[in-house]
């Protein structure tokens, strides 16, 4: 049933909540102002819509690209950042392992 969340998929929403709460403390305790949020649709759009909705003055975002060749580089969702803010973008290059 499509409605219905599997085991694997609750196990991996509640892991990326526990990096979510590790990552806020980290930040916190480095003076970083953080809100978090866990909207649901097009991750580019919320992103941006977020970034409005807090008068943000910068976005930062990860890069990883999965898909074409022309996406190798930086990925959908931070190419749709970067075409579509109304604020500077700083594009974070993932840390690549050997073999992916």
């Amino acid at each position: 049933m499509p409605d219905r969340e599997t085991e694997a998929q609750k196990e991996l929403r509640e892991e990326i909540q526990h990096r979510i709460i590790d990552t806020r403390r980290a930040l916190e305790r480095q003076g970083v102002k953080v809100t978090v949020r866990t909207p649901a649709g097009n991750p580019g759009e919320e992103i941006v819509a977020a970034a409005d909705a807090e008068g943000a003055s910068l976005i930062v975002i990860g890069s990883h690209g999965r898909s074409n060749i022309r996406d190798r580089l930086l990925g959908t969702v931070s190419e749709y950042v970067i075409k579509n803010a109304h604020q500077p973008v700083l594009v974070i290059k993932r840390k690549t392992v050997a073999g992916r």
